[in-house]
């Protein structure tokens, strides 16, 4: 629940620098979870992720983040073991985001 909680504050793309640092280091002292460097996004950036425990169905949820800014970069659920509903083999990707921003110089 707080994993979850964490990671949708950060997905918001709206979290000021230092929060974001206070997040991230909040998720990682989470049971279960862990720090796994050079995970990919969907549009092929690179960053660190915070990884959840292993849920029920041997599934972990990657949030993905720009590692010199904390900047949220994306998310990946990841298959890491058999579990009872998924047919899928470990190490398969059963989603995946990416987030990219743009800064406008001028409006319209």
């Amino acid at each position: 629940m707080a994993f979850d909680s964490g990671a949708s504050l950060l997905a918001t793309g709206r979290v000021p620098a230092d929060l974001r640092a206070a997040v991230f280091r909040a998720m990682t002292r989470l049971d279960g979870v862990t720090i796994r460097p050079d995970r990919v996004t969907l549009d092929g950036s690179t960053g660190i992720a915070v990884s959840s425990a292993v849920d029920d169905s041997g599934v972990v949820h990657e949030v993905i983040l720009d590692p010199d800014t904390d900047a949220y970069l994306g998310s990946r659920d990841v298959v890491v073991e058999a579990g009872s509903e998924d047919i899928f083999p470990p190490g398969t990707v059963r989603s995946q985001t990416a987030v990219t921003t743009d800064v406008v110089q001028d409006a319209p």
